[in-house]
């Protein structure tokens, strides 16, 4: 619970949902791990906006691609704001 309200409060001072720290960090460790300066990740989305659409449609979901890309000059911090605002204009 602890973590997960630290992660919140991160997300937070910088605007993002807890989603986007999560996925952020995946993609950071992933960056060490392999060493690559591009990483994707594929994740799910819910194409439905409103309640009304949820009971007409049902489970609508398609995968989606989320690209990072890591470079020596951008700091964690740095990099998560301009995740949050890629995210924000592509979902």
């Amino acid at each position: 619970p602890d973590l997960v309200e630290s992660l919140r409060r991160v997300g937070g001072d910088r605007g993002c949902t807890l989603f986007q720290v999560v996925i952020s960090g995946f993609a950071a460790l992933l960056h060490q791990y392999c060493g690559q300066d591009d990483v994707a990740i594929a994740t799910l989305m819910d194409l439905r906006r409103t309640r009304q659409q949820e009971q007409m449609i049902g489970c609508c979901v398609t995968p989606v691609v989320v690209r990072a890309l890591f470079s020596p000059e951008t700091p964690s911090r740095r990099w998560l704001n301009r995740r949050d605002g890629a995210a924000n204009r592509k979902l």
